[in-house]
């Protein structure tokens, strides 16, 4: 039961992030990032960089490495938000989605938490 429901939320997330991953490449710039001009030619390939992490987190034979990437992309995402002045919530939600996901999926992606 609780592997169904980690999968559950590792779909739910996962598909968050693709929604945003959507949106870098058919919404506008948000008006923080007119502060950085070179950045916002960036954000396709940051878009591109998110599907493929995604992908590579909900495919089972590359779920774990796929795992770390997402990770590592929301805490990137975070260190962005607070940079540019917005709010980290959102990032900081769906990293921790990801992580109750992976651990009710396999006990031993909880790090110092494992028994």
């Amino acid at each position: 039961m609780n592997k169904k429901i980690g999968l559950g939320l590792q779909y739910l997330t996962a598909l968050a992030l693709l929604g945003s991953a959507a949106a870098k490449f058919f919404a506008p710039p948000a008006p923080e990032m007119n502060a950085f001009p070179h950045l916002i030619e960036a954000i396709p390939y940051i878009g591109a960089l998110e599907i493929l992490v995604v992908l590579l987190w909900v495919i089972p034979q590359t779920k774990k490495a796929g795992f770390y990437l997402v990770c590592s992309y929301l805490g990137g995402a975070i260190c962005a938000h607070v940079f540019t002045g917005e709010g980290m919530i959102f990032p900081a939600i769906f990293l921790a989605l990801g992580w109750v996901a992976m651990y009710l999926q396999d006990k031993n992606m909880s790090g110092p938490l494992a028994k």
